[in-house]
């Protein structure tokens, strides 16, 4: 069973970084008319999603391997994440330009971050902290 759900996190981990990369190198160099398509995008929540695809990207091999610093690198995601939610919101409390779909998902990545730690923290870190005993 453990063997399953950290494929299983493996590959849907993979899945959201792929789509996280695409989607903030699109924004960033406006590939296929993407900047259009999401309105008054904030950049730096742009780059922080970069910055959180690449991570996504390395716990994928880390859950893949089961390697103990993929709950590491995840916590740090999430810490950057929620970061980022607060500058965001004092960015928006000074008259800052945003789309509504920002916060929704800021909010909905730093949960599945915190997910991904949770998983990777109860199925990695914690089992291979009592095999060291």
């Amino acid at each position: 069973m453990r063997n399953i759900i950290l494929k299983s996190s493996a590959f849907l981990i993979l899945l959201f970084g792929l789509l996280s990369l695409f989607k903030s190198i699109s924004i960033t160099f406006d590939l296929f008319n993407m900047r259009k398509l999401e309105g008054h995008y904030v950049f730096f929540v742009v780059i922080s999603n970069f910055i959180c695809s690449i991570i996504y990207l390395s716990a994928s091999y880390g859950f893949f391997k089961g390697k103990n610093w993929t709950t590491t690198i995840l916590f740090i995601a999430a810490l950057l994440l929620i970061f980022i939610f607060i500058i965001l919101v004092i960015y928006i409390f000074n008259g800052g330009i945003y789309e509504e779909k920002t916060i929704i998902e800021i909010t909905l990545r730093t949960f599945i971050t915190l997910v991904f730690t949770l998983v990777s923290w109860n199925f990695i870190s914690k089992k291979n902290q009592f095999l060291s005993y």
